[in-house]
């Protein structure tokens, strides 16, 4: 999706990813392509991986700081993080996907308005049900053991 939406390669291009959770191999897949990547995520651990990969982390309020300088911004958070605001800090040639579940991490409305390219790529389900299936499993039936330990503990 970003070869066929960019003038550019990702070979030398700086990506964002908002967000590490599942989408941790993405980080390395970018760096192995040669690409500058940059996670900015809330939870520590996830940060933690990401600079583990080669990448550099920084947590979601230094979005201000990183966006001005980004050639590809990648959202995988179920939460709109990237509204008007802080769209308006990327650079007009900024290319914007977002692979998250509804709402998704970026404003794709505001993306429009302010003339930056958007792809939603969520799709990834119908092209991989499998592997996505089985993915999602594994963080579902992580989540249900930690309410279970959880209820047990108290």
């Amino acid at each position: 999706m970003i070869i066929e939406n960019t003038r550019i390669t990702i070979h030398k291009s700086n990506i964002c990813l908002v967000g590490q959770g599942t989408i941790g191999s993405l980080t390395r897949t970018l760096i192995a392509l040669g690409a500058h990547v940059h996670v900015a995520a809330r939870n520590p651990v996830q940060r933690a991986a990401a600079y583990a990969a080669g990448a550099e982390s920084a947590p979601l309020e230094a979005l201000p700081e990183l966006l001005p300088r980004m050639d590809i911004v990648i959202g995988s958070v179920p939460l709109q993080i990237l509204g008007e605001d802080l769209l308006r800090l990327l650079p007009a040639h900024a290319l914007l996907v977002d692979v998250a579940a509804p709402p998704g991490t970026i404003d794709r409305d505001a993306a429009a308005a302010l003339g930056l390219k958007s792809i939603w790529a969520r799709g990834m389900g119908s092209r991989a049900p499998v592997t996505v299936g089985r993915s999602q499993w594994s963080g579902i039936s992580r989540r249900i053991a930690e309410i279970r330990n959880d209820r047990s503990g108290s």
